[in-house]
């Protein structure tokens, strides 16, 4: 019977990605013990695998929050230049290219409303403080 210790060491070895072959000559087990325990514990190894991806990628990239808001950020630099560019060339648009834009732009506005209701709501049901002046649900899609 092997330590604990060894098959901790066998779960971080292949968590970084070393075959069983050169774990079984680091360890000085036999190869068979060893894909037993890549069976037995390969819910372990693929957490620690996870584990050391998420560190390795918030070393490099950042936080989750932090990526999201350099994301965000760029984003919103990208709308507003095609906010800009889109304002200068409107007025070379025709009548029916203007009207599917304002109809996209309502519709967007709408689904955002929408999402915000969503939100709202999702947040009552589970007891976050909200604002008591905040607008009932739409239960009507009003028309554009």
């Amino acid at each position: 019977m092997h330590t604990t210790d060894k098959v901790n060491q066998f779960i971080e070895l292949r968590a970084k990605g070393l075959s069983i072959p050169r774990i079984s000559e680091h360890l000085k087990i036999p190869a068979s013990t060893l894909y037993d325990w890549n069976e037995r514990h390969s819910h372990q190894v693929q957490g620690l695998k996870r584990a050391i991806f998420e560190e390795i990628e918030e070393r490099v990239l950042g936080t989750a929050h932090l990526q999201f808001d350099t994301l965000a950020c760029a984003l919103k630099a990208i709308d507003r230049q095609i906010a800009v560019d889109a304002s200068r060339d409107i007025r070379y648009q025709k009548l029916p290219a203007l009207i599917r834009m304002s109809g996209s732009l309502r519709r967007q506005l709408h689904s955002l409303k929408h999402h915000a209701f969503e939100y709202l709501d999702t947040t009552a049901a589970i007891g976050t403080p909200h604002s008591e002046t905040s607008p009932p649900s739409p239960t009507t899609e009003p028309k554009p």
